[in-house]
């Protein structure tokens, strides 16, 4: 009896070998074109060949593509149980690769380089580069825009509203001076009279192009 028993156990273990509903593994390999992975099933150790990377939208030439990172787990789901037709799923945070810490109800999209994505529960909406320029939209209807180096609009642009301006503003490239300096000659402005109904001469003080 006790070989029979030896013998059913065998043959399950054996069978488990073969089949299996899913396993956690460690990115090994990635193919963008495909896209595919390769993985090291843990704790076995064995590599898989190149199967699918699965994306929660798709369509031809479009959709939701996030390359994964050579040595992040993942888990790995088998068709039916059939360790040949596999394909790798969601990824896992863990010592090594520390997750950002969205608070509950909060959604963040953050890359590596530090640029970032957020929908917060107060209703702000945040995006922000790696220089840390950003753009904020306070949830309130207010939003403010910060960019380090400047920012450049290369389209018509028309402003439906009240443009304040803490700084000075310019046109044509400054080549005739700012708004300030149009105020200031034409507050201080002098000029000689040339006679009843005869054009003056230009005032004195020009504004001076910069």
């Amino acid at each position: 009896m006790d070989l029979l028993l030896n013998a059913f156990a065998l043959r399950a273990q054996q069978a488990g070998a073969v089949n299996s509903s899913n396993r956690q593994g460690i990115i090994t390999a990635y193919d963008p074109s495909r896209p595919a992975v390769k993985v090291q099933l843990q704790p076995s150790g064995e590599e898989t060949g190149w199967i699918p990377l699965k994306s929660l939208w798709v369509g031809n030439g479009w959709g939701l593509s996030i390359g994964p990172m050579i040595g992040a787990a993942v888990e790995v789901d088998f068709d039916n149980g059939n360790v040949n037709v596999g394909s790798a799923g969601l990824q896992f945070f863990n010592d090594e690769d520390v997750c950002p810490g969205a608070p509950s109800g909060e959604f963040w999209l953050v890359h590596q380089s530090g640029s970032l994505l957020k929908f917060l529960n107060s209703g702000q909406v945040l995006i922000q580069d790696r220089a840390g320029s950003s753009i904020s939209m306070n949830g309130d209807g207010t939003g403010t825009a910060t960019f380090k180096s400047g920012l450049t609009i290369n389209a018509n642009t028309q402003i439906n509203g009240w443009l304040k301006a803490s700084k000075d503003i310019s046109d044509n490239n400054g080549a005739y001076g700012t708004v300030n300096a149009i105020r200031a000659t034409y507050n201080g402005h002098n000029h000689y009279e040339n006679g009843q109904g005869s054009n003056t001469n230009k005032p004195n003080q020009q504004m001076a192009q910069s």
